[in-house]
């Protein structure tokens, strides 16, 4: 058995036509990843969310259920509009700081 990936954030909600569906609207991002060791027991399904505009990734989580974000939370898990996060103009950290072109 392969590693899976779903198209879809839905845990197990979603159908076949459904998860297509949704995958065409968001350019066929992937949502979740499960490996050979998943089962109904133990999940090993790691989640990606992507912004608004799918264009980054604004938050993974493991199987563990620990997250790598972009930009602050407080600690009820919301982010903070105020805090440092993407700047798309950029597509950098709105923190990040200015660096020089490197020579090749």
């Amino acid at each position: 058995m392969d590693p899976v990936t779903f198209f879809s954030p839905k845990h197990l909600s979603d159908n076949p036509q459904q998860e297509l569906t949704y995958a065409r609207e968001h350019w066929l991002l992937p949502c979740r990843y499960r490996d050979l060791f998943h089962s109904d027991g133990i999940s090993v399904e790691s989640c990606v969310t992507y912004d608004k505009y799918d264009l980054l990734m604004v938050e993974t989580r493991d199987p563990l259920g620990n997250r790598v974000t972009v930009g602050e939370r407080d600690a009820s898990g919301n982010v903070n509009p105020e805090s440092p996060g993407y700047d798309y103009r950029l597509f950098t950290t709105k923190a990040g700081h200015k660096r020089e072109p490197q020579p090749y």
